[in-house]
C-alpha cells in the first residue's frame, strides 16, 4: 500500500517537474533542439520520449522557437538532460506500475492455497503430499517465498535513486537562473532598486536536494535475521516506500522553490507581459502560479512564498489544467 501510493505520487510529481523544467527553460532562454524528435529518435527510450513530447507540447507557441542571437549553442546539463533523467524515472515507474498490479491482485500468502489444482499423472510422491484429492474441497497446500517483495521492492528503490536525480537538476537549473552569466539577467533575479532578489534562498535549494539524495540511500539489504534465523533475509520494502514517500514531499518543495525562479526569470526578461511569450503550457502555469504568488517586486519573505508554491504544487498535482499532466497522475 505505501508503495503504491508513493508510486502514484511520484508519477504525478513528475508530470509537474516537466512543466516547471519548461518554464525554467524560458526563464534561461535555452534551447529545444535536445527536445526535437531528430535528436531524440537517436536513443528512443520510452520514458525519454515521452517526456521530450509532453515538454515540446507544453512549449508550444513559445517565443523559444525564434531564432535568438543571443542565445548559447547548448545549455547547462540541468536543462539539456531533463527528458533523460524524467524519463528514465518514468520507465522505472512503468515497471514498478506493472509489478505492483500483480502483487495486489495475486496472493502472497504462506502457505499457498491454490484451489482445484490436481497432481499431474506422473508426479512424485513429494509432490502430491502437498495436494487434498479427498473431500469436497480439491486443491494444494504448499510452503511458499511468494511473500518475498524482491519483484517490486527493487524498482521501487531505483525509483528513489531517480527522484534523486530529478531532485539534482531541479537544484541546479534554480541555482543556473540567479546567474547572470547564464541568464543575462540580474543576479539572483533581483528586480532592482537595491533588493537582494532571491540570493537568501540559495541555501534552501542545496538543503531539500541533500534530502531528497538522503533518501535516496538503498535499504533493501539491511535486514538483520530472525525468527531462530529462519527469516534471515528481507527487503525493508515498508521503509523504503517511507523514504520514497519523503522524497515526494522533499522533492515538491524544491519545486516549488524552482518555479519561483523560473516564473521570476520569465517575468524580468519579458517585462511586457510573459504570457504573449511563453508556450501554451507554460502560460497556462505561469497564470495560475501568479494568482498565488506575485511577482517579487521588491525584496519581501521568502519562507512564505516557498509555503505557498508548495501548497499550490500539491492542491494542482492531478488536476485538469494543461499543465498539471492529469493524464499521467491516474
Amino acid at each position: 500500500a505505501l508503495a503504491v501510493l508513493a508510486a502514484h505520487d511520484a508519477r504525478a510529481l513528475l508530470a509537474q517537474a516537466d512543466a516547471v523544467a519548461a518554464l525554467s527553460l524560458e526563464g534561461l532562454d535555452g534551447n529545444l533542439a535536445p527536445l526535437l524528435p531528430p535528436a531524440q529518435a537517436q536513443r528512443p527510450y520510452a520514458g525519454q520520449r515521452q517526456t521530450a513530447e509532453r515538454m515540446l507540447g507544453l512549449l508550444r507557441g513559445s517565443a523559444l522557437w525564434r531564432r535568438d542571437a543571443q542565445r548559447p549553442l547548448q545549455d547547462p546539463l540541468s536543462f539539456r538532460t531533463v527528458s533523460q533523467v524524467h524519463g528514465a524515472a518514468r520507465d522505472l515507474l512503468a515497471l514498478l506500475d506493472r509489478q505492483l498490479q500483480l502483487q495486489i491482485n495475486s496472493s502472497d500468502d504462506n502457505p499457498t492455497v491454490v484451489l482445484d489444482a490436481a497432481p499431474a499423472a506422473d508426479a512424485s510422491d513429494y509432490e502430491t503430499q502437498y495436494y487434498v484429492t479427498d473431500g469436497p474441497v480439491r486443491g494444494a497446500v504448499m510452503p511458499s517465498a511468494g511473500f518475498d517483495p524482491s519483484a517490486w521492492a527493487l524498482p521501487l528503490q531505483g525509483t528513489a535513486v531517480a527522484l534523486s536525480q530529478v531532485a539534482q537538476l531541479s537544484a541546479q537549473r534554480t541555482l543556473r537562473l540567479t546567474d547572470p552569466g547564464f541568464t543575462r539577467l540580474p543576479r539572483f533575479l533581483s528586480p532592482g532598486n537595491g533588493a537582494i532578489g532571491y540570493g537568501p534562498i540559495q541555501k534552501t535549494v542545496s538543503s531539500l536536494a541533500a534530502d531528497v539524495r538522503a533518501l535516496a540511500g538503498p535499504v533493501v539489504t539491511d535486514v538483520q535475521p530472525q525468527a531462530g534465523n529462519i527469516e534471515d533475509v528481507g527487503t525493508n520494502a515498508p521503509l523504503t516506500g517511507l523514504r520514497v514517500a519523503g522524497q515526494v514531499a522533499a522533492l515538491t518543495r524544491l519545486l516549488a522553490v524552482e518555479l519561483m525562479h523560473g516564473a521570476q526569470a520569465v517575468d524580468l526578461r519579458y517585462p511586457q507581459g510573459p504570457a504573449a511569450a511563453l508556450g501554451q503550457g507554460t502560460a497556462s502555469l505561469w497564470r495560475d502560479f501568479r494568482k498565488q504568488v506575485p511577482y517579487m517586486a521588491e525584496d519581501r519573505r521568502n519562507d512564505t512564498d516557498v509555503i505557498t508554491a508548495t501548497a499550490f504544487l500539491r492542491q494542482a498535482r492531478g488536476g485538469q489544467s494543461a499543465w498539471a499532466g492529469a493524464d499521467t497522475a491516474r
